[in-house]
């Protein structure tokens, strides 16, 4: 029975010791809510607080002198200079003024700006693969694609050209401007216009039977006489102005050939080339027009070619585009950085077509690789290989692969269809348009998250200390507690504290020597028991 009440008494007591010291702990914290709540919790909330005022004061500042401009991309509202070209997002005075204030996801107090063309934000050009690092592109794509000739003038992205249909034979991919791409006055305002957009659709071709195939290979250069192009010259900013196609060039038919094949029923453009001249206020002018596309056959010694003989004759142009780009003066490539916008570029940017395009004219978009083409039965096996290389796409004469891949998927898609009915009328008219979207441009500095980052080492040092500080204080108020129920004066404590100090500072060992010989009569006044004394001052030995 004593076995059994003293485990019970131990029990009791055991969960007694546990209570009095939570009770101890809770009480202790009561007492210190001052200390650890607005010295501890208060410094996050304070750090906070600094850093949002700081980043509402800066942001105004921002707000104040660099206002937030908004746009809406692709409106139906006319926003075009006199060529029907997008009139630029920096161009803000030219830009019409709509009411969005109904719309969805709308500033109600902002005034947005209508655009006929496009942005496209960091976020998104960023992510592009294979993610170049610089891209010479126009900076106002229109919101509308023609990948063909024929497609419905509309406004305000697909106005009519007020041109004959057989000059309007450019390889833009873009709705035609006032005139025509290859119009003299519109030429003469903004060539490089027409060399950002214009493109050179060059491809390799692999079959192993051309009997419904057919050929498409390069032709001769059409020359622009020096008669012509003076005619042509003496009609810049006249009403009448003339289009830099010669005579020669018109939309041509295939009514006149017995029998066509696949790539006898592609839709044929011109490709403008340019030329150095010595005149001072044109470095480089028209000189003649390329039929395109065109497609060279892949000439191998043995009958099979492998699909490594492609990669290998691919690898072998890319080396070589790349080997001569990178001969080319770095002090050149500075122009992919100008805005072509501006007229103290076209100069520049000129010459560097005049430098880059010709090295490109040699680069193939890929290889098209017939497998079967049975237009009776309408059936077609084929491979596109198209791939992209981060220095070659960079230098804006050469289009992405996706645009490449775009490009003759619609070429050889009327080509698919034309053959198997054997109508050249046949065809399908390929046109987009992006949706409108809501664009805004203002300028934002992190200031909240920088100030707030820069006094977190601060803070936390601060806490660390105010931390150790009430641990110390702690331990001083219950020494003193003991000192004053022993009825022992502070002074005691503030001389064992002043010892130690010195103990530390200059580094003595007081137990190496008597302790009488710092306090003569120590144990007379040290009456308090050893284990309840300071730690710090157990060095002395004091006993009870």
């Amino acid at each position: 029975m004593d076995f059994i009440n003293n485990q019970e008494n131990s029990k009791v007591s055991s969960y007694s010791q546990l209570r009095a010291l939570a009770l101890n702990r809770i009480s202790y914290q009561k007492t210190h809510y001052k200390k650890s709540g607005l010295c501890i919790a208060l410094v996050p909330v304070l750090m906070v607080a600094a850093g949002g005022i700081i980043g509402m004061v800066v942001k105004s500042i921002i707000d104040f002198n660099f206002g937030r401009i908004s746009f809406l991309m692709c409106s139906n509202t006319e926003s075009i200079d006199r060529f029907n070209m997008p009139i630029p997002s920096n161009s803000l005075k030219s830009l019409p003024v709509i009411n969005l204030s109904k719309f969805k996801h709308s500033f109600k107090d902002s005034i947005y700006y209508s655009l006929n063309h496009y942005l496209l934000p960091e976020k998104i050009v960023g992510n592009e693969y294979p993610k170049p690092k610089l891209r010479l592109i126009d900076p106002n794509p229109s919101c509308g694609w023609a990948f063909t000739h024929d497609y419905s003038t509309s406004s305000p992205y697909f106005k009519s050209p007020n041109a004959d249909s057989d000059l309007i034979l450019d390889k833009t991919n873009k709705p035609s401007p006032l005139g025509g791409w290859f119009n003299s006055n519109f030429l003469t305002r903004s060539p490089v216009k027409l060399l950002l957009n214009q493109n050179y659709p060059y491809m390799l071709i692999n079959t192993k039977n051309f009997d419904n195939v057919g050929t498409l290979e390069k032709e001769k250069d059409v020359l622009i006489s020096p008669a012509e192009l003076l005619d042509v010259s003496s009609s810049i900013g006249n009403a009448g102005s003339k289009s830099f196609l010669p005579s020669a060039i018109r939309r041509t038919t295939i009514s006149n050939k017995e029998k066509a094949y696949l790539l006898d029923y592609l839709d044929t453009s011109y490709y403008m080339k340019f030329t150095q001249t010595n005149h001072p206020s044109s470095q480089f002018s028209p000189s003649s027009f390329v039929k395109v596309p065109f497609y060279e056959n892949i000439k191998n010694n043995s009958k099979n070619i492998l699909a490594s003989d492609i990669d290998d004759i691919l690898i072998a142009h890319i080396k070589d585009t790349t080997k001569k780009l990178k001969r080319i003066d770095s002090s050149l490539m500075d122009a992919i950085l100008l805005d072509s916008n501006k007229e103290s570029s076209i100069k520049t940017l000129m010459y560097y077509y005049g430098n880059v395009t010709p090295i490109f004219e040699q680069m193939p978009w890929g290889v098209l690789d017939l497998d079967i083409v049975d237009p009776g039965s309408r059936n077609w096996k084929y491979t596109l290989q198209i791939g992209a290389n981060d220095l070659i796409d960079s230098t804006g004469s050469y289009p992405s692969a996706i645009n490449r891949m775009i490009d003759q998927q619609i070429s050889l898609s009327n080509g698919f269809l034309r053959s198997s009915k054997q109508n050249a009328n046949a065809n399908i008219v390929h046109t987009m348009r992006a949706m409108p979207q809501l664009y805004y441009y203002e300028y934002t500095v992190p200031i909240g998250s920088l100030v707030g980052s820069s006094l977190y080492p601060f803070g936390l040092t601060f806490m660390v200390s105010m931390f150790v500080l009430i641990l110390v204080r702690e331990k001083q108020e219950k020494v003193l507690l003991v000192l004053h129920e022993s009825e022992q004066l502070d002074f005691i404590y503030l001389l064992c504290d002043f010892v130690w100090t010195c103990n530390r500072c200059f580094h003595f060992n007081i137990n190496q020597y008597d302790p009488a010989y710092f306090v003569p009569d120590m144990a007379s006044f040290c009456s308090i028991p050893r284990n309840r004394v300071d730690e710090r001052c157990i060095n002395f030995n004091c006993t009870a």
